[in-house]
């Protein structure tokens, strides 16, 4: 039996692999393989949240340590469970290398796995642009575990000013694309409900910053949304900084070119994403400036028939716009759906089909029952912005699981979320 072996367990390789099962269940001579270190797909699209969720009074947990299990649960989906009576075959381990001579994939237990088709889809790491002790004095938002170290540390700091009576708390996000617009809104609002759950903090003062090397935030969307969410971010009392390069960071301090320092308690990481440190040691690929895998019209890596990409490991040129398809959740559930298309036609020999990327828009939330959208041309801020992209969450957990099971999940999380509204 000949393997279609799938490496990443994101939006890009879950939904592959569901789609690919779903043609192929039926099919003796093939299976699908999918591969991932965690037993778990998470929901990045809500890591935000849980780096801001307010514990409400109203919910009953025994201690702060179940309420972040309660968290974890929200946006983490056991793998077991979502391909349950599925004809995917789940292997848990980390991949080490691919071997694109002899089509294989070695694994961490020494496990050499063979395929006849091969999908890339790792997703990205935070990529640091060679600013010195930001990949160490940062925490960015790539993981559950990554939101849980942000909330620790917040309210750590919170509480700290609280008992030494400080006047001042000081906040810091970099990059002002959609996560560190999303997480630095939510922050925002986050702050009103910390400063009363630490009795003697009325007077202290909040300073969040969000800086970007470029002269605009949220450079991908386009400018009536733009404008909206910029509204948006000085309504809640943020200083936002463009055009600002960093040059150095350290554990309570942000350094610009020229030399002006910044102080901070928390620094939060909402730069881009750069390709996986494995890639650059398989032969026969190339790779773009920022280490992702480029691809042909069929996505397929360059210069390889039997190896796809999809997701953030992909670098996408728009032929159309001469740009790089933008590293966002419909970009790869888009790319999914081409790949498992692609991977089907080269099974039956058949002519492979162009991918060619459409763009519904974006829906980012902005602090509270607050969003901001610019969906198929049209643009609008506030609750109905909030309320579409919570529609966009059930929606894709509806894909995962059964109806009654996924709206379970939904409203879990919306009553965990809707705490910090």
């Amino acid at each position: 039996m000949k393997n279609i072996v799938v490496l990443g367990a994101g939006f890009a390789g879950l939904r592959t692999a569901i789609k690919l099962e779903k043609k192929l269940k039926n099919h003796d001579g093939y299976r699908v393989v999918l591969v991932d270190k965690n037993s778990y797909h998470t929901y990045m699209p809500s890591l935000q949240e849980v780096a801001t969720a307010h514990k409400g009074e109203k919910i009953k947990f025994a201690d702060e340590l179940q309420f972040e299990s309660e968290l974890a649960n929200s946006v983490c989906f056991s793998i077991s469970g979502i391909i349950k009576n599925k004809k995917i075959d789940f292997i848990k381990d980390e991949v080490i290398g691919i071997n694109t001579d002899t089509r294989s994939v070695i694994l961490a237990t020494d496990q050499a796995l063979e395929y006849e088709h091969c999908v890339l889809a790792f997703g990205s790491d935070a990529a640091h642009y060679d600013v010195e002790g930001a990949g160490t004095c940062c925490t960015s938002l790539k993981t559950v575990h990554d939101a849980l170290r942000v909330r620790f540390a917040v309210e750590t700091a919170m509480k700290k000013a609280s008992e030494e009576d400080k006047k001042e708390l000081r906040f810091i996000t970099i990059g002002a694309g959609l996560t560190g617009f999303e997480v630095t809104a939510e922050m925002a609002k986050w702050m009103s409900h910390l400063k009363k759950k630490f009795g003697g903090t009325e007077e202290l003062k909040i300073n969040i910053r969000l800086l970007d090397a470029k002269d605009k935030i949220l450079s991908e969307v386009p400018d009536k949304m733009r404008k909206l969410s910029e509204r948006r971010l000085k309504h809640l009392g943020i200083d936002v900084m463009t055009s600002t390069k960093i040059t150095k960071v350290e554990p309570h301090r942000v350094t610009l070119v020229g030399g002006r320092t910044l102080p901070a308690d928390i620094i939060i990481w909402g730069g881009g994403v750069k390709g996986l440190g494995l890639f650059g040691k398989i032969s026969g690929i190339s790779l773009d400036k920022t280490g992702r895998v480029k691809t042909d019209e069929f996505l397929r890596a360059m210069g390889q028939e039997n190896l796809f990409v999809a997701g953030d490991s992909a670098y996408v040129l728009d032929k159309k716009l001469n740009r790089p398809v933008p590293a966002t959740a419909w970009a790869a559930e888009q790319q999914a759906d081409s790949v498992a298309g692609n991977v089907l036609n080269s099974v039956a020999n058949e002519q492979l089909k162009e991918y060619v990327p459409k763009y519904p828009g974006f829906v980012s939330s902005a602090g509270g029952k607050y969003g901001v959208a610019h969906i198929y041309g049209i643009t609008f801020a506030g609750f109905a912005a909030w309320a579409v992209k919570r529609m966009i969450d059930l929606k894709y957990i509806l894909s995962l699981y059964p109806v009654f099971r996924g709206l379970g999940i939904w409203l879990g999380e919306l009553r965990l979320f809707t705490k910090n509204d």
